[in-house]
């Protein structure tokens, strides 16, 4: 997959757009800044934004590519990021490091999603939240992005059991039109989780 990533990201321009996912910006907008881990953040988009917003920004990738476009994009808009080389089988932080963790369109394969999204929990601070933007298993059918693998595609009832124990204040599919590149676009089918630790 690192090579696959390295492959898309070596473009000129980015997949994904320099704009921020539209549902992360909202979040982003309405919490006061804080310290923020955005895992599998790829060229940037919404790193730089929260950082533009005054966040503590901590990032990682297996993509190499995305890394070095994330930064230049940090560097055209004035900001600075902590951004890694790291995959979800081994990242680890201290406990309590973070008031949110945002994981958009975060799809990875579930033995290792399961594991990781657990050990997510600790990594919250007390009242920290997680914020998740994806597709559901019902996006297998359409051609406007994620995986084709069904078992990478989230349910409620997954979220559900990967996030137990975290206060869930939202948790919804739906269908929706997506316009974020040519890589996220068209009619999608679409879930979103907020979860906090209390």
């Amino acid at each position: 997959m690192k090579e696959f990533w390295n492959e898309r990201y070596a473009a000129k321009e980015y997949i994904y757009g320099k704009e921020p996912n539209g549902f992360f910006k909202e979040m982003i907008d309405d919490l006061p800044p804080g310290k923020i881990l955005l895992p599998a953040e790829g060229e940037g988009r919404n790193a730089i934004y929260a950082a533009k917003k005054g966040w503590s920004v901590s990032a990682f990738d297996q993509s190499s590519e995305g890394r070095q476009k994330a930064l230049r994009l940090a560097e055209e808009n004035n900001v600075s990021i902590e951004y890694t080389i790291d995959s979800f089988e081994y990242f680890t932080a201290n406990e309590g490091s973070y008031d949110v963790i945002a994981l958009i369109y975060s799809h990875v394969v579930p033995t290792i999603r399961n594991v990781f999204h657990k050990s997510l929990k600790r990594y919250l601070k007390k009242n920290g939240i997680i914020l998740l933007e994806a597709f559901n298993k019902k996006q297998i059918n359409n051609n406007s992005g994620g995986p084709k693998n069904i078992d990478m595609l989230f349910s409620v009832e997954m979220l559900k059991a990967d996030f137990y124990g975290l206060k869930i204040e939202l948790l919804e599919e739906y269908e929706k039109e997506v316009n974020e590149s040519e890589a996220h676009f068209g009619k999608a089918e679409i879930i979103r989780l907020i979860a906090k630790k209390q």
